[in-house]
């Protein structure tokens, strides 16, 4: 068990690393995205075996964990083509435009209204605590927090970069900047919450299964 258990971990980091370092093609991020959100289907399925079962699944904390940093170094990943964007080239975004469209259809306001909400929500279910948590999945929902954070300090870091690059090569106005880059930087983040949240509602249902 060990053993696959540091097969899976090796080959996680060589996968990471490349996402990390190589820019990828539209095709290539869409089947990842695709992968990464069939992980947090995964989790979301066990905790329901969980429940029914009365019996814990051992592999939750693993996949947790494999999962949350997959999601973040694609989100990591992604963050160059609005930096692209920014310095007045064609930047290609393989799944934004219609997450914005989607997003902010009934309006700005209610759209970032949403993902606040989002975001509050999801973090507040890898806080809840159950009787039933063994250490390692304490400990995997706690780095899941960490790298929830870890998503909204990217969401502000990539707006206000691609501010300051359009305002040096452009010569555009920090706040108009701001305005034209902030729906694709929150569309960009609440793309990759979407599956956080599907992990969240998981231990949400864990909890309510404890009962």
């Amino acid at each position: 068990m060990k053993g696959k258990i540091n097969f899976l971990t090796i080959s996680l980091v060589v996968v990471l690393a490349m996402i990390l370092f190589i820019p990828l093609p539209i095709l290539v991020f869409k089947i990842l995205y695709f992968f990464d959100f069939l992980l947090a289907i995964s989790i979301f399925v066990m905790t329901v075996i969980t429940v029914i079962r009365k019996k814990t699944v051992k592999f939750i904390p693993y996949f947790l964990l494999y999962f949350s940093i997959f999601t973040l170094a694609l989100n990591i990943n992604s963050a160059r083509n609005i930096l692209i964007f920014a310095k007045g080239k064609i930047g290609e975004f393989p799944v934004i435009p219609k997450v914005i469209g989607e997003l902010f259809s009934f309006g700005f306001v209610k759209g970032m209204i949403l993902f606040v909400a989002t975001v509050l929500l999801t973090f507040f279910s890898f806080c809840i605590r159950n009787k039933i948590y063994s250490e390692n999945m304490k400990a995997s929902l706690k780095f899941c927090r960490g790298t929830l954070i870890a998503h909204i300090l990217l969401y502000i870091a990539i707006t206000l970069t691609a501010c300051f690059i359009a305002h040096v090569s452009n010569g555009t106005a920090f706040f108009e900047s701001f305005q034209l880059y902030l729906p694709y930087s929150t569309a960009q983040t609440f793309l990759f919450l979407i599956p956080l949240t599907v992990c969240g509602v998981g231990i949400v249902f864990l909890k309510w299964g404890e009962r």
